[in-house]
């Protein structure tokens, strides 16, 4: 398959490597795969039952996925019974998207390395940074999350 990113020459420090991967993901959006980052959906369950599993449960807690992508974790969260999930992404296109969709969870567009993208929203009780952190500008994203 061609790669879906035309004209990106690659990632880099900084703003550079934020402006190639929101270009990527948003050129993956267009994609009728509905996982982002996995060969298949089965390896991407089995990743999303490991990270559900460390939380030692979420039923009543708020939690925040960073890096929402297509919102998997996000439906995950919320059908086991979570008391607010807020999804995070850079690729505009998908949060929009999510937001007709899926209207019961909060998504909101934004950068896990920005201060901005946090302005808002208040604490939760758990947040996955799940997949997101090897995209992330890592100097701020940690004590940010």
């Amino acid at each position: 398959m061609k790669d879906p990113v035309p004209n990106v020459v690659g990632e880099g420090p900084g703003a550079g490597r934020e402006a190639f991967w929101k270009t990527y993901y948003a050129a993956l959006h267009a994609r009728p795969d509905p996982w982002l980052d996995y060969s298949n959906h089965r390896v991407q369950l089995q990743s999303l039952a490991a990270a559900l599993d460390a939380t030692g449960g979420v039923l009543g807690r708020t939690c925040l996925d960073a890096g929402c992508g297509r919102g998997q974790l996000s439906f995950a969260l919320e059908a086991l019974g979570a008391a607010a999930v807020t999804g995070v992404d850079i690729a505009t296109d998908t949060v929009k998207a999510l937001q007709q969709k899926h209207p019961t969870c909060q998504w909101r567009q934004g950068s896990i390395s920005d201060p901005g993208t946090y302005a808002d929203l208040g604490r939760f009780d758990l947040v996955f940074a799940f997949e997101v952190l090897q995209y992330a500008v890592l100097d701020n994203s940690l004590a940010l999350l």
